[in-house]
């Protein structure tokens, strides 16, 4: 099945094609290279001249550890964030955050008894 707009295929078959003997007197010569080529040398070294020992003490800056500097990072994230300004929200979400199990516990069933005693005086205004 075909595309309906698209062109029919030439068949490689439709030519007279050659023969192995003619081929070889049409076929362009090979160019050869007159100086060989030089290998190219890499600009940069990625170890140092001498080379490193394996288990040796590590000549390279300190904090280049990446545990090292992830840790560092963390920190410094910890410092931003707790010298930044807290907003109402900050200030109500830190003041959640140290309440006790028991304290959580009292402020819901202190929300829930104000909301059965609105509900109760609701009804009572609107009884006849």
């Amino acid at each position: 099945m075909g595309n309906c707009f698209g062109k029919p295929k030439s068949d490689n078959f439709s030519s007279s094609g050659q023969t192995l003997a003619n081929s070889s007197a049409n076929a362009p010569k090979p160019v050869t290279a007159t100086t060989p080529l030089k290998p190219k040398t890499a600009s940069y070294s990625p170890t140092p001249a001498q080379g490193r020992t394996v288990g040796g003490a590590s000549t390279s800056a300190p904090g280049s550890d990446p545990r090292a500097a992830a840790a560092l990072a963390a920190e410094e994230r910890l410092k931003a964030s707790q010298a930044r300004e807290k907003g109402k929200l900050g200030r109500q979400l830190d003041a959640q955050k140290a309440q006790t199990h028991n304290q959580v516990l009292d402020e819901t069933s202190r929300d829930n008894r104000l909301a059965r005693n609105a509900d109760e005086n609701a009804q009572t205004r609107t009884w006849n």
